[in-house]
């Protein structure tokens, strides 16, 4: 955990398997652990807290706009953070995201690889 201090890591996504969450219990990290394969709707958010600190939210997991407006409002109201991000995708399917985002503490709206895959629309 220094190195990665040292190395000014922000953000620590799912260090744990779906499933094994309660290995979390009792740890404290001076970075803020993510959950993400471990929130895949508004019935995993009451598990994840004091083990999570932020809840990354994709809609192609949750099942589209609507699941996850719900689990941002209530991962709220459980006082964790809420990311919003995606699978790899056209700039259509992605687009209910920026509607997410709003609500969100931190949008990561796609990554240096997936970029390089997709191709600009004609």
């Amino acid at each position: 955990m220094p190195a990665l201090v040292a190395a000014h890591v922000s953000l620590l996504e799912q260090p744990l398997r779906r499933g094994r969450e309660a290995g979390l219990d009792g740890f404290t990290s001076p970075i803020p652990i993510a959950a993400d394969e471990s929130a895949l709707s508004y019935r995993d958010l009451p598990g994840l807290v004091n083990r999570f600190q932020v809840v990354n939210i994709k809609l192609d997991k949750c099942g589209g706009l609507t699941e996850g407006l719900a689990m941002a409002h209530e991962a709220r109201r459980l006082g964790l953070k809420v990311m919003v991000g995606n699978m790899v995708g056209s700039s259509l399917a992605m687009a209910p995201a920026f509607v997410l985002g709003q609500l969100c503490d931190v949008v990561d709206s796609m990554d240096r690889y997936s970029c390089s895959k997709i191709e600009s629309p004609p």
